[in-house]
């Protein structure tokens, strides 16, 4: 498409220099015989008409023609007894004088510029018919009519090619990260999908021995594991589209709301400290302390501070924390560390990665430390 268009514009380009130069070239010769004509015409009626006319230019012709056609002076540069045009032409031409046009019949050239004088020789009514022949303009019209034709296609080759490559090597890492995400959000799914395919197989098939309620509670964890994955994957494929209006958070509020909310499932002890707030999208920040605290909480063994500054939210546990080698890993999608934790354990790795991308979104960062506790510290700074 891109080079398509490219050669569109090419195309047009050539043909309005073509045009411009051709037209700039006939101008040029229309003034050296309309300037011919003139001084030849002032000079017969005048009776100052030297014996030779005078030209200029290659191949230039001016003669003085009697009423009948017939050559009374001319110009080195043709004969003493062949008109420039035939006589018919001339008296036609000399009615409508002044003028100046293109004539294929001159004698002497095949397609010329021709201007044609009404004037007076001892007299007697006479005609000035100057000529430049287009050989010149036609040749350089020629030769760029055929340099344009191999520039076009070669330029429009060599662009598609550019083209072709720099965009390979510019998507070929989205790409590849493209049909990593959707081969592992289909992974993800594989297995509550299976699980619920199963549960609903085996009271199909045992009716009496699976009861309503048993059904209910067995499909009820995958329906909400697969929920929680949708929702995930939709929130980051909307990042950077609908961004919410900043305004002035409660950081210290937003944290004991997360801690109240996570803290009725939650078997640690969690505290929140400090005070302090920001400017951000309040969803989004709430959002990012969420997906921060349900991390701590998952891997500490028993605690889990919280601590709000003026423009930044730090959580802190006493886990196992994470290898500094591992630190920027675990915010690609899907990252899982400890790959034998069971899955409604480990979460869907998208927790940390939905955490920086939204804490960016906003103008600020989210980044992963050493705990004071001895554990992990993420901190989160608008």
């Amino acid at each position: 498409m891109t080079a398509g268009l490219l050669c569109v514009a090419l195309v047009v380009g050539a043909v309005a220099l073509t045009t411009v130069l051709s037209r700039t070239r006939v101008a040029a010769l229309d003034d050296v015989v309309v300037q011919r004509a003139d001084t030849v015409a002032e000079l017969a009626a005048d009776d100052r008409l030297p014996t030779t006319l005078p030209v200029a230019q290659p191949g230039e012709i001016v003669q003085l023609l009697d009423a009948s056609g017939r050559v009374l002076a001319t110009s080195p540069t043709a004969s003493a007894t062949l008109p420039v045009l035939p006589a018919d032409e001339v008296a036609e031409l000399r009615a409508r004088a002044p003028w100046v046009g293109s004539t294929t019949d001159s004698a002497y050239d095949d397609e010329a510029r021709a201007a044609v004088r009404a004037t007076t020789w001892q007299d007697e009514p006479a005609t000035v018919v100057a000529t430049v022949p287009m050989t010149e303009v036609r040749g350089l019209l020629h030769a760029l009519t055929l340099a344009l034709l191999g520039v076009v296609p070669v330029l429009t080759a060599m662009f598609a090619v550019a083209i072709w490559f720099a965009l390979g090597r510019a998507l070929e890492p989205a790409l590849a990260r493209q049909r990593t995400f959707v081969g592992d959000a289909a992974h993800e799914l594989r297995s509550p999908i299976a699980s619920l395919r199963a549960a609903v197989d085996v009271a199909r098939a045992h009716p009496q021995a699976y009861p309503a309620d048993e059904l209910a509670a067995d499909l009820d964890g995958d329906l909400t594991r697969m929920q929680t994955l949708v929702d995930d994957l939709l929130l980051l494929a909307r990042l950077g589209s609908t961004t919410g209006r900043p305004v002035e958070v409660d950081l210290a509020g937003v944290a004991r709301e997360v801690a109240r909310s996570v803290g009725v499932r939650a078997v640690v002890r969690m505290e929140v400290v400090g005070s302090g707030t920001g400017t951000a999208d309040p969803d989004a920040v709430a959002r990012v302390v969420r997906n921060l605290v349900d991390n701590a909480v998952r891997h500490a063994r028993s605690r889990v501070v919280v601590t709000v500054a003026p423009g930044a939210v730090t959580v802190d546990d006493d886990g196992s924390g994470i290898p500094i080698a591992d630190r920027e890993r675990v915010f690609e999608r899907f990252v899982r560390l400890d790959e034998a934790r069971v899955r409604e354990g480990g979460g869907s790795g998208l927790g940390l990665a939905i955490a920086r991308e939204l804490a960016r979104d906003g103008g600020g960062d989210l980044t992963l430390g050493d705990s004071h506790l001895g554990g992990l510290r993420a901190c989160l700074r608008l």
